[in-house]
């Protein structure tokens, strides 16, 4: 448990730094089942490098390509905050002043999951999906 009380989540090969983040994760997963969603990534990492010199690193959550209506193909970036930390919030401006396309969503806490944490199991072991 962190100093922010969340509760690390293993799931098949996939680590997830609160349960928050696990359930997103789940509700992405339901979105690529339903075709609105493709090509979902976890952790995507993104340098700051400034005046040829690597700052640090930047990792969000989740990286997914909206497959409809609106735009198709377009690649979304999202990070799950439960709570929202002075560093992160430098880290965020950091990314943002080092790649201005980037479109990226801060999603905060989950109210409700339809599914209980200790339910959820994938349903095929191999590939470690939903």
């Amino acid at each position: 448990m962190s100093k922010y009380h969340s509760k690390k989540v293993i799931f098949g090969n996939l680590s997830f730094d609160s349960q928050g983040e696990y359930y997103r994760y789940c509700e992405l997963k339901l979105l690529e089942r339903a075709g609105e969603i493709g090509d979902i990534k976890v952790h995507p990492e993104f340098p700051i490098v400034i005046n040829g010199h690597r700052v640090c690193k930047v990792m969000l959550d989740f990286s997914y390509r909206v497959l409809k209506p609106k735009h198709p193909y377009h690649t979304k970036f999202e990070d799950y905050k439960g709570y929202d930390t002075v560093i992160s919030k430098l880290k965020r401006k950091l990314l943002l002043a080092c790649y201005p396309d980037l479109d990226l969503t801060i999603v905060r806490k989950v109210k409700s999951f339809p599914l209980p944490l200790n339910v959820a199991r994938p349903l095929d072991t191999r590939k470690g999906i939903l």
